[in-house]
């Protein structure tokens, strides 16, 4: 594999635009509050629990996400936390549990990311990266690669100074998450959203001309779902079950001309009204102000060795998945069939991984294992401004 240029080339420290400080607090309680901060002005102490893999932030991504992606990929992200040009631009949101009541309002970095003598940590984070985009006043014009392609494009040496920001992850730690999270003041707290609106803040005061996230929308995963394509997923619209919407796009894709004739097809434009979105990470966007731009079919790719699948998911690949919406599950297309190939449902998968048991893979550490697993990631592209 060839081994990237590191970020710092890629993008000097004087290329980028000086990025401000989008500092905030939030008070829970007369002894609690929160704040969102950018890594550089985050105390190490509490930033550097990040690198423990059972951190709460951590452990909500599945384990194929964290060591699936090839080398370069894995370079290039892990670049956003290492690199000192990138690290202006990934966010943490602290909890504070300190002595005494006063409200610490918005205080400085360093006032507010030490107060107090009592504890402090991470609840949640948001990572980004700056990239520049050619074609911005297109946005159609987004990679179909969507994650992997901007994860390259900020990492690219030699490339114009940035003009678009990229939302790449946002995670909350399960119990700060907004069900359970209330404010001073009686309101819910949806620390996923401060996250956003603090990057669109970066971006904006960067003078960058368009911020973009390319979603991984969370309902995607779940049941039936993961066997729905995203083009149809993301019609869907609010009070109504994927499933049967997908059973009648199937049904009209698969009917002779004679039965089309008796039937209307379901033809619905991405789904832009905020409130009626069915999948709601992306309606959270909407209610941001962002509209979908498209979905990206290979946003994130792995494919790896079936031993390797299997120790990730604990789950028995030797046994196809039925796909519940057609009559057999091993259905392929050209070549697959002829290489017997079928399907298999992981947990956190947005789609099933297609496996090959007689195709051959080198891995990581030079040994040939036979079976391949190939997961080929959608997401959908979401523009803030």
């Amino acid at each position: 594999m060839t081994s990237p240029t590191s970020a710092s080339t890629a993008h000097s420290s004087s290329t980028f635009r000086q990025a401000p400080t989008p500092l905030k607090s939030i008070p829970l309680t007369p002894t609690t509050h929160i704040t969102i901060c950018p890594f550089t002005t985050a105390p190490s102490t509490v930033l550097d629990t990040l690198s423990d893999p059972t951190h709460p932030t951590n452990a909500n991504w599945p384990t194929f996400t964290e060591k699936g992606p090839s080398e370069t990929t894995n370079i290039n992200y892990g670049n956003l936390t290492s690199k000192p040009c990138f690290r202006p631009w990934q966010l943490v949101a602290i909890f504070h549990n300190h002595a005494g009541g006063a409200d610490q309002g918005i205080a400085s970095s360093e006032q507010s990311a030490t107060a107090g003598d009592g504890t402090s940590k991470i609840v949640a984070d948001a990572l980004s990266i700056p990239f520049y985009w050619p074609t911005h006043h297109d946005s159609l014009s987004l990679s179909d690669e969507g994650w992997e392609f901007v994860l390259a494009a900020g990492n690219m040496p030699g490339s114009p100074p940035p003009n678009a920001l990229s939302g790449i992850a946002v995670s909350v730690d399960p119990e700060f998450r907004a069900v359970n999270l209330v404010g001073r003041d009686g309101s819910r707290v949806d620390l996923a959203t401060e996250l956003l609106k603090c990057l669109k803040q970066l971006a904006k005061e960067a003078g960058f001309v368009a911020m973009v996230v390319p979603v991984r929308p969370t309902r995607k995963a779940l049941g039936e779902n993961v066997w729905i394509d995203m083009e149809t997923y993301v019609r869907v619209r609010r009070g109504e079950v994927p499933g049967e919407v997908y059973k009648r796009t199937l049904a009209t894709k698969l009917a002779s001309p004679q039965q089309r004739e008796g039937m209307v097809e379901e033809k619905k434009e991405m789904g832009n009204d905020e409130e009626e979105v069915y999948d709601p990470w992306i309606r959270k966007h909407m209610q941001m102000g962002a509209h979908i731009v498209k979905v990206c079919p290979r946003s994130a790719v792995v494919e790896r060795s079936v031993k390797e699948w299997q120790e990730w998911t604990k789950v028995d690949f030797s046994k196809p998945c039925m796909n519940p919406f057609l009559e057999t599950g091993a259905i392929g297309g050209g070549g697959e069939e002829a290489e017997g190939s079928y399907e298999v449902v992981i947990p956190g998968g947005l789609v099933p991984v297609r496996v090959y048991p007689k195709r051959k893979i080198v891995t990581e550490e030079g040994t040939e294992e036979v079976g391949v697993g190939m997961y080929v990631e959608p997401n959908v592209w979401v523009r803030h401004f």
